[in-house]
């Protein structure tokens, strides 16, 4: 027997015998919802999401699978950020209805942070404009609101079905809901109780199940956009690496940069530009310790009154967006003092801030963070100079308000003293 052929046949037996060592497996159970034949009813899919999404609940993942769904619409929109400092100030509702009679499957929110409305199908349609009238409705309750541009909308439905008809809708598969789940099964994150594990395994078995019939023209899709992004991989890479170069040196600098450069005239000795990511800008005495004294660090500060800009943010540079509001911090600061400050802004001091704000269109905040804010527009391919000449601006029209947030910092100080 010729070498080449009987090597081959060694390999092929080798081979052979490999594949008969591997053990043969029952199938394993059905899941939970093809057991009671509710594997395509949407509204079980929609409550086992809405418990898994929820941190409050008691599954023990705390915010991990909320915040990999969060990543996935990040991945989409690169400028797309979701802050928060616990699970305790996140909200996960279902079937929130409108004043315009509009019902998503899900609603989850951060106060004056963000929100992400989802709209869930298992083998239906989008229905007429349904998508369309979700982005033009409000379903936040009355005493919440978010920044415009960090209300986001997701669309999760099976990869070979129709997109969402709505432009700011992110479409999402289940095959990536499923993905998010398993992440956060193999690693360490949230914590899970063994019940809380096990229904999430049941629930994603489900789901695979349900869309594992569709999986080749899935691959396929995704085989086409990944020869694409393969085929101007570097001139993508290229233009990435110089654009994240940018953003994260402005972002280290500005502090410096903006008073040495672009400073004007109103940014006196007596105001800070904290030189952190945050962006922070403010005057002597907006930060107190706990005795009410002046401070410059931020660790010092038991009390803050601050003015906020977001040259962290991808969205800043990419879209030419420069957002700048007054901020009360909650990180460390007690209640008493930020809920003071809203009052105040919002009942004996309204009327003098909002001579102000009317003059350069500045928007009011009734929240606890944010007091008043207002977006800038530049031209992003101006660069650092577009961003820091309208950091100017900002303060410029921001700083006619300082007198009047100074006596509101005050007396909500000495409302705060006598409340603790």
């Amino acid at each position: 027997m010729d070498q080449s052929v009987k090597h081959l046949q060694t390999t092929l037996e080798t081979f052979a015998t490999a594949v008969r060592s591997v053990p043969e497996i029952e199938e394993p159970p059905r899941p939970t919802l093809a057991v009671l034949n509710q594997q395509q009813t949407e509204a079980y899919w929609n409550r086992l999401l809405r418990y898994f999404l929820d941190p409050s609940e008691p599954h023990g993942f705390k915010t991990a699978i909320l915040d990999g769904i969060l990543a996935v619409v990040a991945d989409h929109d690169g400028s797309a950020e979701f802050d928060h400092q616990s699970g305790d100030e996140i909200v996960v509702e279902s079937e929130v209805q409108s004043t315009g009679g509009n019902r998503p499957d899900l609603l989850a929110y951060c106060p004056e942070e963000w929100s992400v409305c989802f709209e869930l199908k298992v083998n239906a349609s989008e229905g007429r404009n349904q998508t369309t009238q979700y982005v033009q409705d409000n379903f936040l309750p009355d005493n919440v609101s978010v920044p415009p541009s960090d209300e986001y909308h997701v669309y999760i439905s099976k990869a070979t079905r129709s997109d969402s008809v709505a432009d700011r809708f992110y479409d999402v598969s289940w095959h990536t809901v499923v993905d998010v789940f398993d992440d956060v099964l193999l690693s360490t994150r949230g914590g899970a109780t063994e019940r809380g594990a096990a229904q999430l395994r049941d629930f994603r078995d489900a789901i695979s199940e349900e869309v594992s019939m569709e999986d080749q023209e899935y691959t396929e899709r995704q085989r086409e956009q990944m020869a694409l992004y393969i085929e101007h991989y570097d001139e993508i890479r290229t233009a990435r690496k110089a654009f994240e170069a940018v953003r994260k040196r402005e972002r280290d600098r500005w502090a410096t940069r903006f008073r040495e450069r672009y400073a004007p005239e109103s940014l006196t000795d007596e105001w800070y530009c904290d030189p952190s990511k945050y962006g922070l800008l403010f005057k002597h005495g907006w930060r107190c310790d706990a005795d009410g004294k002046p401070v410059k660090a931020v660790d010092d500060a038991r009390y803050r009154l601050e003015f906020q800009q977001f040259v962290r943010k991808r969205e800043t540079w990419a879209e030419g967006e420069l957002r700048f509001r007054v901020y009360t911090s909650p990180n460390g600061v007690p209640d008493a003092y930020r809920n003071a400050f809203k009052d105040l802004t919002n009942e004996e001091f309204y009327d003098d801030l909002a001579t102000i704000r009317e003059r350069h269109d500045i928007e009011h905040g009734r929240g606890n963070k944010t007091q008043a804010q207002k977006w800038y527009s530049f031209d992003p391919k101006r660069g650092p100079e577009g961003f820091y000449e309208t950091l100017a601006q900002a303060f410029e029209e921001f700083v006619e308000l300082a007198p009047v947030l100074t006596e509101v910092h005050e007396r909500a100080l000495d409302i705060a003293a006598e409340t603790e």
